[in-house]
């Protein structure tokens, strides 16, 4: 090997050194995420003395990588300190209450990784009302039965016909997930709520339009949810 080709190898061996380091994450690197806990929109009482978690999931699982604990003050504030996430795609950070007067359940999901974030209000109470509208381009008899679900804690409900198109069926109630759940926008805050819907025994086209998902303002309590009956296979 010659001494000219040697200087090329090891001058394209630095090169790619040089460009994985100044790639590589920096896991010492701390960010801070902050906010407000308090009861309700309608009723902003601060939540105080509530032990929460910080967890990282990745791929959908939860991989016991619990990033931090924390307790909020007398005025519901915190502030809690986390390491750099290797992210990815399917991966999420999630603030979770530890087991209290609420149970364990999520206070933020989808949280954006690797920044500092100010929260803003948090809330324990994220209860809501659906109002259910039919879409349908034909009439339906009382011989037919629509199935109707939310995945977020509404239990099934079989409401029989007639159905007609724009008809308001019913109110139900249930809660949201508080995060940056918006696949189309994860900048935004929202909540995020899946139902699912069958009219006897037809459910949607394989696409699965039959189980749709919707996102909700936080703080806006009353909603509607349209179930689209032209998308029934007959």
């Amino acid at each position: 090997m010659s001494y000219k080709r040697f200087i090329e190898i090891l001058f394209a061996f630095l090169l790619l050194n040089l460009i994985q380091t100044g790639c590589k994450r920096d896991d010492s690197q701390v960010y801070t995420i902050s906010g407000k806990v308090v009861k309700s929109c309608d009723n902003p009482i601060p939540i105080s003395n509530l032990a929460f978690e910080l967890w990282y999931y990745s791929d959908g699982k939860r991989d016991n990588a619990q990033k931090g604990t924390g307790v909020t003050d007398a005025n519901g504030n915190f502030s809690i300190n986390y390491s750099s996430t290797p992210g990815g795609f399917n991966s999420r950070l999630e603030l979770i209450t530890s087991n209290g007067p609420f149970g364990q359940k999520p206070l933020l999901s989808m949280i954006p990784q690797n920044k500092n974030l100010e929260a803003g209000n948090i809330y324990t109470d994220t209860n809501y009302f659906l109002n259910v509208i039919i879409r349908t381009e034909k009439n339906y008899t009382d011989k037919d039965t629509l199935f109707f679900s939310i995945a977020n804690g509404v239990k099934f409900k079989f409401i029989k016909g007639p159905f007609i198109n724009n008809q308001f069926i019913d109110t139900v109630s249930s809660f949201y997930f508080d995060g940056w759940n918006d696949p189309n926008n994860r900048a935004k805050r929202v909540g995020l709520i899946k139902y699912e819907w069958k009219i006897g025994a037809n459910y949607a086209d394989p696409k699965r339009n039959n189980q749709p998902f919707i996102t909700v303002e936080p703080c806006r309590r009353y909603n509607e949810v349209l179930i689209d009956l032209t998308k029934a296979v007959n």
